[in-house]
C-alpha cells in the first residue's frame, strides 16, 4: 500500500516538473495568437503582385508595337515615327491589333483610302488613329446619308481633313450642313462636291 502511494506521488511530482512541451512530443510549444494570425492573413491577402519588367505594359505586352506597325503597314520612316509619337505619345501604348490596325483597314478597305493617304494623314494629324472605329463609321454614315458623299470617297475626305473624324455630328457637322443648305442655298449635291474638294468647309 505504501509502495503504491509512493509510486503515485512520484508520478505527480514528475508531471509537475516536466515542461509542457514534453507532453506534446515534437509539436511546437508556442500557442497561436489570434491577433498575430489575423495579421499574417491580412499581409498575405494584400501582398503586392510581382512588377512587370521595365518597359512592359500589361495591356500591350506581347503585341506588335506601334513603331513596328507604322514602319511596316504604313511604310513610315524612323524619323516619321518619331515625329508622330512626339506629337501623340499615347499611341505607343495602344494595342495595335485591337485599336490601330482595324481603323487603318477600315479607312482603306471600307472607305476607299489608300495606304499612302492614310500615312500622310497620320503624319500630319496622328490623332486620326485615336478616334474610335465607331466614331469613324458614324461620321462616314453621316457623310454618305446626309451629305450625299460616295462611300468610296469618305476615306479620302477623312485623310484630307482628319478633324472631320472627331467632330461631333450633332454639335458641328449637321449644323454646318444646315447652314450651307438653308442659309446659303446650296443643294445637297453641291455640298457633297464642296466637302469632297474642301472638307474643311
Amino acid at each position: 500500500m505504501s509502495a503504491t502511494l509512493a509510486s503515485r506521488n512520484a508520478i505527480v511530482t514528475s508531471r509537475r516538473s516536466t515542461p509542457y512541451a514534453s507532453t506534446l512530443g515534437s509539436r511546437p510549444t508556442r500557442l497561436s495568437n489570434p491577433a498575430f494570425t489575423m495579421r499574417q492573413k491580412e499581409q498575405a491577402r494584400f501582398r503586392p503582385l510581382p512588377s512587370l519588367s521595365r518597359g512592359e505594359d500589361a495591356s500591350t505586352s506581347g503585341s506588335v508595337s506601334f513603331e513596328s506597325y507604322a514602319r511596316t503597314a504604313l511604310a513610315m520612316s524612323d524619323a516619321d515615327v518619331e515625329k508622330v509619337l512626339a506629337h501623340t505619345p499615347k499611341l505607343a501604348g495602344y494595342d495595335v491589333a485591337g485599336a490601330i490596325a482595324p481603323k487603318v483597314d477600315h479607312l482603306c478597305q471600307e472607305l476607299g483610302a489608300d495606304v499612302a493617304r492614310v500615312r500622310r494623314a497620320v503624319q500630319r494629324e496622328p490623332r486620326l488613329l485615336t478616334v474610335s472605329l465607331d466614331r469613324l463609321e458614324s461620321t462616314a454614315c453621316w457623310l454618305t446619308d446626309e451629305c450625299g458623299v460616295n462611300r468610296g470617297d469618305v476615306g479620302a475626305i477623312l485623310c484630307k481633313q482628319p478633324s472631320v473624324a472627331w467632330s461631333s455630328v450633332d454639335a458641328n457637322l449637321r449644323p454646318t450642313m444646315t447652314f450651307l443648305v438653308e442659309e446659303l442655298g446650296m443643294s445637297p449635291t453641291a455640298v457633297a462636291r464642296a466637302v469632297k474638294r474642301r472638307p474643311s468647309i
